[in-house]
Parts: C-alpha cells; sequence; structure tokens
C-alpha cells in the first residue's frame, strides 16, 4: 500500500486478493525448502500473475530492501544518504543520484526478475561443531551453521579465531560478488589456517528460482 492517503476498503481487499493469489503460485512452483527467497519468489509470481502492476511491486521490493538484491553499490548509496540526513546536509543527501539509481532498479527487475536472485548466490553451508548455540524455541544448543553467502556479519565473531581484519574481507568480497563455492570462499577470504580448519563444509546448493 503506497501514497499519501489511506485505501478504500475494495483496494485492500484487492490487494490481499492478489497477494493470497500469488503466493498460491509461488508455493505451487517453488519447492519447499529452509532456504528459499520465499520474498523473491513471491514477488516474481506477483509480476507475473500481474503485469498490470509489475512497476509498482518492483518498487516496493527496491524501496523496501535498498536495493541490495539488485546493486552491490546500493548499501553504500543510501549510508551516505542516512549519515546526511540528521546534520540536513542536503548536498550530501543524493537525492538526484538515488532517484537515477532506483530509476535504473526498476528497469533491470522489469527486464528479467531472475536479477532478484542473482545477488543471493548459491547456499554454501558451514558448521563450526566447537561452538553451540542454543535457540530458546527449539530447545537444545545445537552447533553454529549458516550459509557463508547470507550470514549477518553480527554472527562471524562467533567463529573461533577470526580476526576483524578477516571479517571485514569476508563482507566486502561477498558485497563484490556472492561466492561461488567453498573453493572460492577460501582463496577470496583468505582465513588463516585455525580458523578454517574448525569449519565444516556441506555441498553448495544453487538458489531456489520461479519462472
Amino acid at each position: 500500500m503506497r501514497g499519501a492517503d489511506l485505501p478504500d476498503e475494495r483496494t485492500i481487499s484487492q490487494r490481499e486478493d492478489r497477494i493470497l493469489r500469488a503466493m498460491a503460485a509461488m508455493f505451487a512452483a517453488t519447492k519447499t525448502d529452509i532456504s528459499t527467497p520465499w520474498l523473491l519468489a513471491l514477488v516474481t509470481q506477483y509480476m507475473r500473475l500481474f503485469p498490470d502492476e509489475r512497476a509498482e511491486i518492483v518498487d516496493a521490493l527496491n524501496d523496501l530492501s535498498h536495493g541490495v538484491f539488485v546493486d552491490p553499490g546500493a548499501a553504500a548509496l543510501w549510508r551516505e544518504h542516512y549519515m546526511a540526513s540528521p546534520r540536513l546536509d542536503l548536498e550530501h543527501l543524493n537525492r538526484d543520484a538515488i532517484n537515477a539509481t532506483r530509476k535504473h532498479w526498476r528497469e533491470q527487475v522489469l527486464s528479467d526478475p531472475r536479477v532478484l536472485l542473482s545477488r543471493i548466490g548459491p547456499e554454501i553451508v558451514s558448521t563450526v561443531p566447537a561452538v553451540k548455540v542454543r535457540l530458546v524455541a527449539f530447545g537444545e544448543a545445537a552447533p553454529l551453521r549458516f550459509d557463508v553467502n547470507t550470514v549477518q556479519e553480527a554472527i562471524l565473531p562467533l567463529i573461533p579465531g577470526i580476526a576483524e581484519e578477516e571479517i571485514a574481507r569476508w563482507t566486502a568480497e561477498r558485497a563484490k560478488a556472492p561466492f561461488a563455492d567453498a573453493g572460492d570462499f577460501r582463496r577470496r577470504v583468505g582465513l588463516q589456517a585455525a580458523t578454517l580448519a574448525s569449519m565444516k563444509w556441506q555441498s553448495a546448493k544453487p538458489p531456489a528460482t520461479s519462472h
């Protein structure tokens, strides 16, 4: 729901119906898996079913995600904008650049929705048996387990012996392009031997796609 005014009941009902239909199509077309990028699959199906709202749904997703699904430079673009906002530093608000970039993001996704999956990369699962994490909802503690392409930066210090500069290199390399496999990760990040030895690897899995 976008715009300056509250939508009427008819518009809300129509949007709810369209979202539910897109969700049904998504579940029918996408294999259920813990690593499935559901939001992107939903947007792809919505665009397919309701071409009259392709631009609107793409704009909504890019605004909510700040373009990170499409553009490796999106985070830096917005960071400068937000740093300037509290100071009302109009020169560095980047409004013209942001508006131009948002238009480019829209054109990319409208041209080929699969671009929304391109920056996620394959799922490359690593487990750190020596580190146990307890999630209260699931009861017993379990070994730390994550996907190197999507793990949050706040999780990385839990890996035994990892240095700050290694974390910075990990996130910087991932921002350039997702890691293709465990070997690509090892080459580009260059973790010290002891840290790598604490990480156990599973087979890489390609990201789920919907057409």
